[in-house]
């Protein structure tokens, strides 16, 4: 019995100029997405300071945060989803050999931010409130912007920045042969 082993089969690789131009894509963030995210987020704060807090009705009041804190956490949700996808810098090192690779949840991030610092955006945004407002008013206001920042996190739900996810995240095909037989593989 000989202890020679045959050489593995060959595998050819092949990097279309469509998968080279979408890695290349997917190697940069989503400006667009980002920056309809912070054209909502500034139109929503203009909104609430120049016409939304001197209102005269409670409930026109109470919009101004909320459409705030919607357009806060679709900001903070936007600088998660429309980071590079195909960075190698952004990518951790493979597992060590018969371990599973544990990744953090991007997607809890967004939501958390937005629901966390909605409030403090708001209140800086706002700056001081008349004093005659009563403390409800100005509980249910920050409330309001906490939990409409967190829906606003959800939004790449209803608006995904990736429609292509699987083109943008395509590492490589190839083609390999084994024998007789052909295997054509995409690596995602």
């Amino acid at each position: 019995m000989s202890a020679y082993l045959p050489p593995p089969p060959p595998t050819l690789v092949i990097e279309a100029p469509a998968i080279a131009e979408a890695r290349d894509q997917c190697s940069h963030a989503d400006w667009a997405y980002i920056g309809s995210a912070l054209g909502t987020f500034a139109a929503a704060t203009t909104a609430d300071v120049a016409y939304f807090k001197y209102a005269d009705a409670f409930a026109a009041r109470a919009t101004g945060p909320a459409l705030m804190g919607l357009s806060w956490g679709w900001l903070m949700s936007a600088a998660v989803w429309a980071r590079p996808l195909c960075d190698d810098g952004l990518r951790l090192p493979p597992a060590p050999e018969g371990s599973q690779r544990d990744l953090p949840e991007f997607r809890w991030l967004g939501p958390l931010l937005g629901l966390m610092t909605a409030p403090v955006i708001v209140a800086i945004a706002e700056g001081r409130v008349p004093p005659e407002w009563p403390f409800q008013e100005r509980w249910i206001r920050l409330t309001g912007a906490s939990l409409a920042g967190l829906a606003g996190s959800f939004s790449y739900e209803l608006w995904n920045p990736a429609p292509l996810r699987g083109i943008r995240t395509l590492d490589k095909a190839s083609l390999s042969f084994t024998g007789t037989s052909a295997t054509f593989t995409l690596t995602f």
